[in-house]
């Protein structure tokens, strides 16, 4: 059976970074998606289409969902995310997917400035960003997630860790 495996974590944690180095790696029955490839819309869009964030978010992790589970026939899929615990497990029940895993990447606050800054995006190292990676650390130890703390390892180190990951999921 393959496994839906969902990249989570707030901006700056290295969950796209992490997926195009897998990728590199050619491993085996294995897809990756990254849910900005759809484009975030501006805040007023948001706003007006969905009431909030929160709507938006649900909405598209359910569309994203639905959009790879064909993939599950023959391949192990990998979502690179950005979203609540909680609108993955909505999204996996409601399509019946059974085999899915939630993994965090978490990073201190400093890490993820400076990983923000280098990307060119410093404007997102914030403390409304700093709220959301913390909210999602509690919601991911509740749940009993995967969480890779990679504040302190490399990308090739991150990698390698998420590849195992990967593995011994094909093993069960």
């Amino acid at each position: 059976m393959n496994t839906l495996f969902f990249l989570n974590g707030a901006c700056g944690t290295g969950k796209t970074t992490v997926a195009k180095a897998l990728a590199k790696l050619d491993v085996p029955n294995l897809n990756i998606h990254h849910f900005d490839s759809i484009g975030v819309p501006k805040e007023k869009e948001i706003l007006e289409k969905y009431g909030n964030g929160e709507n938006w978010q649900r909405l598209k992790t359910a569309e994203w969902v639905k959009k790879v589970q064909p993939e599950l026939l023959e391949h192990n899929v990998i979502l690179d995310i950005q979203t609540r615990p909680l609108f993955i497990e909505e999204a996996c029940h409601n399509l019946n997917i059974k085999s899915y895993e939630i993994i965090l990447f978490h990073c201190t606050k400093g890490t993820r400035k400076n990983r923000l800054e280098t990307r060119q995006q410093p404007d997102l190292a914030n403390e409304k960003m700093e709220d959301w990676s913390q909210y999602l650390k509690k919601e991911h130890e509740s749940r009993r997630c995967i969480i890779i703390d990679n504040s302190y390892l490399s990308v090739d180190e991150t990698t390698s860790i998420l590849r195992e990951i990967i593995i011994n999921e094909r093993k069960k």
